[in-house]
């Protein structure tokens, strides 16, 4: 388990999300929706292949304004920005504040992983394709399994 981020990476990380997502009349900002404070964390449970990237963009930060710098971010790490913008997006549509404003409830017959419970409804509607033979066309990866 990765250590959590430091008060210090999480101030910086509130300060960039907020000028990401700010508060709004249309819906709850990046401080509204706990982005920072809570759901960075769920994000990065399950996507800890891009934590190197928002921990050298939040120790990269010197604090100056937000909005320069994210700019010159985007700029010059272009893929950088991205990996740090679509985890504050990510954190943000995740929680209960975004997701009231959107009007969305969670889906109950999903696991937390993702994956869909199988129902008998399901099932009574996969039994026929499961029953068919293979439909597809032979690539050289097949023909070499065959």
């Amino acid at each position: 388990m990765q250590p959590d981020l430091t008060p210090q990476q999480r101030e910086r990380l509130a300060r960039l999300a907020v000028t990401l997502i700010p508060e709004g009349a249309e819906g709850p900002s990046a401080a509204e929706a706990r982005v920072a404070e809570e759901w960075i964390d769920v994000t990065l449970a399950e996507r800890p292949d891009l934590r190197g990237a928002l921990l050298d963009v939040l120790d990269g930060y010197d604090d100056s304004a937000p909005r320069p710098f994210l700019e010159r971010l985007q700029r010059e790490r272009p893929a950088v920005f991205a990996a740090v913008t679509d985890l504050i997006a990510a954190s943000f549509f995740r929680s209960p504040a975004a997701m009231a404003w959107l009007g969305y409830e969670r889906m109950t017959d999903e696991y937390e992983g993702g994956e869909p419970e199988p129902t008998d409804e399901t099932e009574r509607l996969l039994a026929p394709v499961r029953a068919m033979a293979p439909i597809y066309r032979p690539t050289d990866a097949t023909r070499k399994e065959a």
